[in-house]
């Protein structure tokens, strides 16, 4: 199964866990399959260079750079026109 997560998922995964992160869990299990866009990796990494969500990462020892690395790992990149949503 393909599977594309919006922004809102990812921070939810990231900062506070819970349903959002069972998924990601999922995926790293190879039980399915993230896929995700050039653009909605960069407007995951916009969100999480906001300020009101820099204390949060800091207190989990992450910074902006290392979540991003997380992501990509996690999932596969296709050009935008091939996720069909």
């Amino acid at each position: 199964m393909k599977v594309v997560l919006d922004t809102n998922i990812w921070v939810s995964a990231v900062i506070w866990g819970g349903l959002p992160d069972e998924i990601i869990r999922l995926a790293e299990q190879r039980r399915m399959t993230i896929a995700m866009s050039q653009e909605l990796l960069d407007e995951v990494e916009s969100t999480f260079n906001k300020t009101k969500l820099q204390p949060k990462l800091k207190a989990l020892g992450l910074t902006v750079s290392t979540v991003i690395d997380l992501i990509r790992e996690s999932v596969g990149l296709y050009p935008i026109d091939e996720l069909n949503v």
